[in-house]
């Protein structure tokens, strides 16, 4: 009788051994999402927001995301496998909870965009360099999507502060702009018909739509002060040689463009990003792979913007345009 108490006993004890691991993993689990929770709101500082109810979801995004990023990292799983969807769906739910209480004149989910979207959509590399969810990957309606919400956010980003003390110090918010340039401008020519790449490159010149996005996010960007940023100066020069090949493109380039301020900029911009670039000892081990980058479209690379620039003003314009003196100058840095 004794034993089969002790059976009986033993056995109650290992099924409440198995509720309470059962009930512990939860709690645990719980317990572990409001630690990172916690910290992430120290980190940005979000008791200084004007919009707490906004910032509280984008917290609880930013915490899905913590945990996608964390078993990305320690596994072999990609993002594009479906574990993590329910977990996708999640941070979405409170990504979109909280933009929508965000006023227009607050540029503070943009950043919070940037925070949990940079790394998935595979804008930074990461350790693992996964590229499953890359936005170039994606069908032709949903890149569109994207490039317009990019469009809006460098704008607002451009255009409007982040109020409160959210993310406070910002210290380089010309980088988070440049980050969302680079973005905008990735492969955005490929959603264009064409044979070739020169084609559909061809193809997005003429498109008016873009045209006037891109006009407006120059104008955007020039307002802010970047500090002499070889980073920033290089990705407002892209914009600027993009806008202006919208013109060049059609070559029904005016007397206007040939004498205009933004050409001279641009050129003035490219030659000394190609001196700089060229002049391998004074370039700092931080900006070696932006020189690398400038130099694989710099000029005297075929189809590059800039040299597709400078042959197009040498070109069409009058020879006493002041930015050919500038080619001439770029043209003999090697001889």
């Amino acid at each position: 009788m004794k034993i089969e108490n002790k059976k009986e006993q033993k056995k109650r004890n290992g099924v409440f051994s198995k509720i309470k691991i059962i009930i512990s993993i939860p709690l645990i689990l719980i317990a572990l999402y409001f630690v990172v929770y916690t910290g992430i709101e120290k980190k940005y500082n979000t008791k200084g927001s004007v919009n707490p109810e906004a910032t509280k979801h984008f917290v609880h995004a930013t915490t899905v995301t913590f945990f996608i990023n964390l078993i990305h990292s320690i596994s072999w799983l990609d993002f594009n496998n479906s574990i993590f969807k329910p977990a996708y769906i999640m941070r979405d739910y409170f990504f979109e909870k909280g933009e929508k209480l965000v006023q227009e004149n607050n540029a503070e989910n943009v950043l919070w965009w940037r925070v949990n979207y940079f790394e998935f959509y595979a804008f930074i590399q990461t350790e693992r360099n996964d590229r499953t969810m890359a936005i170039y990957k994606r069908d032709r309606d949903t890149r569109l999507e994207f490039k317009t919400k990019l469009y809006h956010y460098i704008l607002k980003l451009s255009n409007y502060p982040v109020k409160g003390e959210v993310f406070a110090p910002i210290t380089n918010l010309q980088d988070k702009v440049g980050g969302l340039l680079n973005s905008f401008k990735s492969y955005t020519y490929l959603l264009y018909s064409g044979n070739s790449k020169l084609e559909q490159s061809i193809n997005f010149f003429k498109d008016p739509i873009q045209k006037e996005r891109y006009t407006n996010i120059y104008k955007s960007i020039s307002k802010l002060d970047v500090n002499d940023d070889l980073q920033f100066v290089y990705n407002k020069n892209l914009i600027l040689g993009s806008l202006l090949m919208f013109e060049l493109h059609t070559q029904t380039i005016s007397k206007e463009t040939c004498f205009s301020k933004e050409l001279y900029e641009y050129l003035s911009t490219v030659k000394k990003l190609y001196f700089w670039a060229k002049d391998s000892k004074n370039v700092k081990t931080e900006y070696r792979d932006m020189a690398r980058a400038f130099l694989s479209m710099s000029p005297g690379v075929k189809n590059s913007v800039s040299q597709v620039t400078m042959d197009m003003v040498s070109f069409l314009c009058h020879k006493d345009t002041p930015s050919l003196k500038l080619i001439k100058e770029i043209n003999n840095k090697d001889r």
